[in-house]
């Protein structure tokens, strides 16, 4: 990420995550350092268009055959570098890890693709590279077996998350061509929710309580920074505060105000925030759903004391140690076109805990389709008119016909955008 002379500085203007600003250096028309490839490792089968262009990424379709259940290389990102990534020596004087997410660009992508999808998936190794010395075809980079990632899990036992498995179609990846339109700061808030939703997926069969924790952190991440485009941390600060709004002003003017403001708001009002987000943008229900003792009801009267009680269990497991309730990391058992959205029977006790069902309102798996959709929802509604489905996409999917075992999947151009189900080619977006 070389700085050219004319570029403005990063303590003159925001910087996005990875992924957008070799976007918009691509958009500025700046050179190309090379290119490279890379895999994209996921459990799922992937459909569809053979090979996409997104700026300077081009997702190609591995076409790996159905086989066991397992990884698969099963889609390629050809990334072209107008950022010359490798050569980057950032400025060292401050500390800011304000885009920092623990990744590289390829986690980024990978990630994006994790939530349009639905999915689990991880980026691997640079596998071809291509530049001045590599020819026209480029040169084959080879990767050593460390370099596979390995899915973690129990074998032998029933899926958490049923509906990351089964087919997706790679075309869904569409939101993606809006991402250079968003602020640099909003860019930000998505790569780094959608990080937490790709590490909550990949580790739920085998860390179920972290994956909730994980789950939650993207939804509050998101919230955010959607709280603070509709309330400023100043405006937040002066309404809950107002005496210490005053004092800080009468100290320090405008500027302690502002500093202050924006180092304490996002501590403040944390449930209702996360809670707020979760009902403006959560998805429709599933068409397919289990039989209706299983189902937990779709409305706010349930859903929102639901999504309270889920944040306090979030904070007990954080600040008190006490682990994430058992019977809501269960895998969820199939009944009748669905799986069972909630805990049977009326209180569960195991290891020395006891829960009656009023507190654990609902299983993971339908957490994850409530997360996804919402934060696709929210992606949509920032994105405005750069939020385009293509046509060809449109007539594919309304000539498909839904799995019998695909979830309810809302309207890419409408306003709900739930994940695909276990079967389901359609993904998380379509008509």
């Amino acid at each position: 990420m070389t700085r050219h002379d004319d570029e403005p500085t990063p303590k003159q203007r925001s910087s996005g995550p990875f992924i957008y600003e070799n976007w918009k250096a691509y958009e500025d028309e700046k050179p190309s350092a090379g290119a490279i490839e890379f895999p994209i490792f996921t459990d799922a089968e992937l459909l569809g268009a053979l090979s996409t262009d997104y700026g300077p990424y081009t997702l190609m379709n591995g076409l790996a055959w159905p086989g066991p259940p397992g990884l698969r290389s099963a889609a390629f990102i050809r990334l072209h570098d107008h950022l010359q990534l490798r050569s980057h020596v950032p400025e060292m004087d401050e500390t800011d890890a304000s885009r920092y997410h623990g990744g590289d660009i390829g986690d980024e992508i990978a990630a994006l693709l994790s939530l349009c999808l639905g999915m689990r998936a991880v980026a691997g190794a640079v596998t071809r590279e291509f530049g001045r010395r590599h020819g026209p075809h480029g040169q084959p980079k080879g990767a050593s077996a460390i370099a596979v990632p390995a899915l973690p899990g129990r074998p032998g036992r029933s899926p958490v998350l049923p509906s990351v498995r089964g087919m997706k179609l790679l075309n869904l990846a569409f939101p993606l061509s809006s991402l250079p339109r968003l602020p640099a700061q909003t860019a930000v808030a998505l790569v780094q929710a959608a990080r937490l939703y790709q590490e909550a997926v990949w580790i739920a069969d085998s860390e179920p309580g972290l994956a909730w924790i994980f789950m939650v952190s993207a939804v509050e991440r998101v919230a955010e920074e959607w709280r603070a485009g509709k309330d400023p941390p100043v405006a937040r600060l002066s309404a809950s505060r107002p005496s210490l709004a005053k004092r800080l002003l009468k100290a320090g003017g405008s500027q302690l105000l502002n500093q202050v403001a924006k180092e304490i708001t996002s501590f403040m009002g944390a449930t209702s925030k996360f809670v707020d987000f979760l009902d403006t943008f959560a998805p429709a229900p599933p068409r397919q759903r289990p039989a209706k003792h299983a189902q937990i009801p779709w409305e706010p009267a349930y859903l929102r004391p639901a999504f309270e009680k889920i944040y306090e269990w979030r904070s007990e497991a954080l600040h008190a140690g006490i682990a994430f309730p058992f019977p809501m990391c269960e895998a969820p058992a199939k009944d009748g076109d669905g799986y069972a959205e909630k805990p049977g029977g009326l209180a569960s006790a195991i290891d020395g805990g006891v829960w009656v069902t009023a507190d654990v309102p609902m299983l993971l798996h339908v957490f994850e389709y409530i997360v996804s959709g919402s934060i696709l929802r929210w992606w949509k509604s920032v994105a405005g008119d750069a939020w385009v489905v293509p046509e060809a996409l449109k007539r594919a999917l309304e000539e498909r016909k839904p799995s019998a075992a695909s979830h309810d999947e809302g309207s890419p151009s409408g306003p709900n955008p739930p994940p695909a189900g276990p079967a389901s080619p359609q993904g998380p977006l379509q008509p």
